[in-house]
């Protein structure tokens, strides 16, 4: 009888496969919960779902079905949605941005940095300030790809997330050569 609250469980389960650095586990959990919402209409779960599931797929290099996902994200996401409306931008920011559509993913990944800033939620705002960092590191924009990637780490670091705090770090250096 609870069969949404258990699909909803699943968008935990998968972001911390994501965390892990297991896009292929986080699909697992993220693709059971979207084939159990979808076909019932639910919308308010199902839109962050679509957009956490389009980052898994992101990246393992299957950007058209992620764009899509996100497409279903932004149609399905209420407008006061922070977390669906954040998190579709950064994934799409991210593919954009990986297929060479610098400005685009730059404008995106800005957005979310907005929407971001008007919550209380430090894992939100620090994903949006990496998907900027992000875009503006593949639009050639390193100095401007430090300061985001600086700030995201500090949203990180002030909700003790210690892992995306440290990918954040890295970012720069790898987007200079450092890293490669």
């Amino acid at each position: 009888g609870q069969t949404v609250s258990l699909a909803a469980l699943q968008t935990w389960s998968g972001a911390v496969e994501l965390l892990a650095g297991d896009a292929v586990a986080a699909e697992v959990e993220l693709r059971a919960a979207l084939e159990t919402l979808e076909p019932m209409g639910e919308k308010s779960n199902l839109s962050t779902i679509a957009a956490s599931l389009a980052a898994a797929l992101h990246l393992q290099g299957r950007d058209e079905e992620a764009e899509r996902l996100t497409a279903m994200s932004a149609e399905l996401a209420s407008d006061d949605d922070f977390t669906s409306q954040i998190t579709w931008r950064v994934a799409r920011a991210r593919v954009l941005g990986d297929q060479g559509v610098g400005a685009e993913a730059k404008s995106l990944a800005q957005e979310a940095v907005e929407l971001a800033e008007q919550t209380d939620c430090p894992n939100l705002r620090g994903d949006a300030w990496l998907s900027l960092a992000h875009a503006q590191a593949a639009h050639g924009e390193l100095d401007g790809a430090e300061r985001a990637a600086n700030t995201a780490r500090d949203q990180f670091l002030a909700k003790g997330n210690t892992v995306m705090a440290k990918r954040s770090a890295g970012l720069v250096d790898y987007a200079r050569g450092v890293g490669a």
